[in-house]
């Protein structure tokens, strides 16, 4: 990881509300969701892509509220 100078992220991929970044030279990937992003490392993110790719094939549109799918904040 370059701790001196400051990253220079290029765009792998960007949707309406989020993209994928990476320096190259660190080789971190950011996650950015909205407001928020997440700095990762090549293998978290591949986890994660994975993780939205199987909710994305899987996922079935509720027909009514249960308690699995709430939540309190």
């Amino acid at each position: 990881m370059n701790k001196n100078e400051n990253c220079v992220s290029e765009v792998v991929v960007q949707g309406r509300f989020s993209a994928i970044t990476v320096c190259p030279e660190c080789n971190l990937y950011n996650l950015h969701i909205g407001p928020m992003s997440f700095r990762l490392e090549a293998h978290i993110l591949e986890s994660v892509c994975e993780m939205f790719a199987e909710f994305n094939l899987n996922r079935q549109m509720p027909t009514e509220v249960t308690g699995k799918a709430m939540f309190k904040h």
